[in-house]
């Protein structure tokens, strides 16, 4: 079993492994973010016997505010190979290596895989989270509220202390790409000449970051 950063040449294989991990993800997103966001040098690779088995992308971030972590994305392994303690050993690896170069680790584990990310040393932390109730009997006139297509810059003014994970322009400029590919534009909306943004994450998940 060998761990090393991936390679241009290894994206063929990437895009297999994508597909056995990620089912409903469709080709041409995974080609997509190969295209335009993949970094060879911030990707680690699991191989057994010359074959890809298991990925995990780093996109840089910070958080808190100045402090530089990396963001795990599409880390899996393939189906046949699960349950052997083989992504355990590779999930513990990564993450000893990048703490010791300075670096926080930060996750949104798919549903159900809390409890796995916490046995490999991520803890939850804060999430960030703005909920905005709007009821009929408030007064509110819903037809007073004017949504408005957001840009790249409006994501910049997240708020660390509250919990917000930090993208550099560039990072958020690819998620409007792939968002507008995969998904439509984003949006923001005003009412009463104040302009909200809001995501709801559900009670039992959130953001983990490690220790």
């Amino acid at each position: 079993m060998q761990i090393r950063c991936a390679a241009e040449s290894d994206k063929e294989s990437i895009l297999n492994l994508w597909k056995s991990c990620f089912v409903n993800d469709k080709e041409e997103a995974i080609r997509f973010y190969l295209a335009h966001r993949f970094d060879p040098s911030s990707t680690y690779l699991l191989i057994l016997d010359d074959s890809v088995i298991g990925m995990i992308h780093l996109l840089p971030c910070r958080i808190h505010p100045d402090k530089r972590a990396l963001y795990w994305y599409a880390a899996g392994i393939r189906e046949d190979m699960r349950g052997r303690g083989y992504f355990r050993t590779f999930a513990t690896t990564v993450l000893a290596e990048t703490q010791k170069k300075g670096y926080a680790n930060v996750c949104v584990p798919a549903p159900g895989l809390t409890k796995l990310y916490k046995s490999f040393g991520f803890c939850f932390s804060y999430t960030a989270k703005e909920e905005i109730r709007f009821r009929k009997d408030a007064g509110i006139v819903f037809e007073k509220i004017r949504f408005i297509s957001a840009s790249p810059r409006d994501f910049l003014e997240k708020n660390p202390e509250r919990g917000d994970i930090l993208w550099d322009l560039s990072a958020i400029e690819y998620a409007f790409r792939d968002n507008e590919f995969y998904h439509g534009k984003e949006v923001k909306f005003q009412y009463q000449d104040h302009l909200y943004r809001f995501f709801v994450v559900p009670e039992d998940e959130g953001v983990l970051i490690d220790n």
